[in-house]
């Protein structure tokens, strides 16, 4: 029977996904079926996981409990206090289908689905080549720390949604409205995005959309401040959405999270190198092509420099701005002259991400999986897979 479930829940699953990569790679005409169904691989993994008491996902799944006992009316009440009413009411749907794995399966699959549409349509629109398409897809899963996305599944959601509201501005531009729709949507699933639309507004606003050092510094000061007028504001006026965020902000900034350790160390040295790849990216490319999605990220990667008193928080908008910075690496990569520098720097990608698929290949062959799957076959938690 164990040798049934690692088949099962292990080598079909490697295998399925080698399978799907080499057609996403070389069907241009299917790729975003193949894509499709690495989401879908990804999403059942999700399914499967157990969450044990460090990670969010098993408080996610605490509050789905919690709405299984309410009612409708008691439902509604109680997401307008949370101010996240999107997140409630995904999770009230689920409270009454019974089924909480249902919940990582759902987010994770529409999350990876979503990044893999955004890497196939700019691909398709601007002729993209076959190993640039793969490389952008490996790099961009394996910088979403699986384990971290399907715990933490509302921040990351709301992230990718986020994301795509940019793509659709900025690079669709026939889908303005559905992308300041789907701004509007990202803080009622996690408030934290609160953040990120500001700085779009600033970016718009006080950067137009290009970088120079007058901008930063307005954008840093206009970012820090808030905080602190939040903080005094609060203590005089009683108004939800401030006690929210201070709370959130005290949580994360002052406080510190009792898991902190999770997201420290090599996890912050990873950011950083993230941070130096897309940088060296746009000094290229913005001499080539003047595009104001390429200015974006980056202003994201420095401003959210300024969070990195907060591990978490660093290394999720780290993410975010990986996300939106999307199309400057594709283009990058594109443009690539592999007799210059930028073979070098193709290079330290490809030794990036093939040592953070060593990290998760060490991982698995260390541990024990006699302790992985219970006696009747199932898997009691397969985070190992991904854990890194």
């Amino acid at each position: 029977m164990l040798m049934i479930s690692v088949l099962e829940l292990v080598l079909l699953p490697i295998l399925s996904s080698i399978l799907l990569i080499i057609g996403m790679t070389y069907s241009k005409k299917y790729r975003m079926f193949y894509m499709i169904g690495i989401a879908f691989l990804l999403a059942i993994m999700a399914y499967k996981y157990n969450p044990t008491f460090e990670y969010d996902l098993y408080r996610h799944h605490l509050g789905v409990n919690q709405l299984r006992m309410m009612d409708f009316g008691t439902m509604l009440q109680y997401a307008i206090s949370e101010i996240e009413i999107v997140k409630v009411f995904i999770s009230y749907v689920v409270a009454k289908l019974n089924n909480n794995d249902i919940l990582q399966f759902a987010i994770s699959f529409l999350g990876y689905a979503t990044i893999f549409f955004m890497i196939y349509d700019y691909s398709k629109r601007n002729e993209m080549k076959r190993w640039v398409v793969l490389l952008t897809t490996i790099y961009i899963v394996f910088s979403l720390n699986y384990i971290h996305f399907i715990s933490g599944l509302w921040n990351y959601f709301a992230m990718i949604l986020f994301s795509l509201g940019i793509y659709m501005e900025y690079v669709m531009k026939k889908h303005k409205i559905l992308a300041y729709i789907l701004y509007a949507i990202v803080p009622f699933i996690h408030i934290s995005m609160l953040f990120a639309i500001v700085l779009k507004i600033l970016c718009q606003t006080a950067a137009k959309n290009k970088i120079n050092i007058k901008s930063i510094l307005i954008i840093s000061s206009i970012i820090v401040g808030p905080s602190i007028i939040i903080s005094v504001v609060s203590k005089y006026i009683n108004i939800p959405v401030l006690s929210y965020l201070v709370k959130m902000y005290e949580s994360y900034f002052i406080n510190g999270s009792e898991f902190d350790y999770l997201h420290k160390g090599k996890k912050i040295i990873e950011a950083i190198v993230h941070v130096i790849i897309y940088i060296y990216a746009y000094i290229v490319m913005h001499k080539k092509k003047k595009e104001g999605i390429y200015h974006i990220p980056i202003i994201y990667f420095i401003t959210t420099l300024l969070l990195m008193t907060s591990a978490g928080v660093f290394i999720r908008f780290i993410f975010l701005g990986q996300l939106i910075g999307m199309p400057l690496l594709m283009e990058y990569y594109n443009q690539a002259k592999i007799d210059k520098i930028d073979a070098i720097v193709i290079s330290c990608t490809i030794i990036f991400i093939t040592i953070l698929i060593v990290q998760r290949i060490q991982y698995i062959t260390s541990f024990d999986f006699g302790n992985l799957f219970t006696m009747d076959g199932l898997t009691s938690n397969i985070v190992t897979i991904f854990k890194d």
